[in-house]
């Protein structure tokens, strides 16, 4: 019966500790991941801002055709390989802390342009239009690259990313961008 009861109690620890440790990672993923000024931000977005900035930043052009791409390749940086085991040779830190960096400015730049937008009382009027082209471009591109939709998304938005759950973040990004448009024309 003692055996019985301490066979109980263990797995009831595992369990629980399991039920835990799945929700930690279920918040993480999916509510805070990291806070920017007051908002959290959940992993998948953190991703999904991650990879457009520094595909923005790597397709940079300067000095005729040479990328940004190209410099960072000067500097020791590999594409094929994960940033978080590379080190930027210019700060010391890995080439994940970089585009990290670069991605938190991108959130802050879109969500102030955003809250912008909200006191300004901006209209997107083209947001439908402008989110069915962006998918439009993905399906395209994952053709292309002979991915399928999971896999486009995952290689280009993050491990967590799906056409489904990024879509607020995406509308988000592009209603922003609009919004900038509209500033600087």
């Amino acid at each position: 019966i003692i055996f019985r009861a301490v066979t109980a109690g263990i797995i009831a620890g595992i369990l629980i500790a399991a039920v835990v440790i799945c929700s930690m990672r279920y918040y993480k993923i999916h509510n805070r991941f990291i806070s920017v000024d007051g908002d959290n931000i959940s992993q998948i977005e953190f991703d999904m801002y991650y990879n457009i900035s520094k595909n923005a930043l790597l397709s940079q052009t300067f000095y005729g055709n040479t990328t940004m791409a190209d410099y960072f390749s000067y500097m020791g940086y590999k594409s094929s390989e994960n940033d978080k085991s590379q080190t930027n040779s210019q700060t010391g830190g890995t080439w994940y802390a970089y585009f990290a960096d670069n991605a938190v400015n991108t959130i802050k730049e879109t969500k102030a342009l955003l809250k912008d937008a909200a006191d300004n009382n901006y209209e997107y009027t083209t947001a439908d239009e402008d989110y069915n082209k962006l998918v439009e471009q993905a399906e395209s591109a994952a053709a292309a690259a002979s991915l399928d939709e999971k896999a486009y998304y995952k290689q280009n938005f993050g491990n967590y990313a799906t056409k489904k759950n990024i879509k607020s973040y995406l509308m988000e990004y592009l209603k922003a961008d609009a919004y900038r448009t509209e500033l600087t024309d």
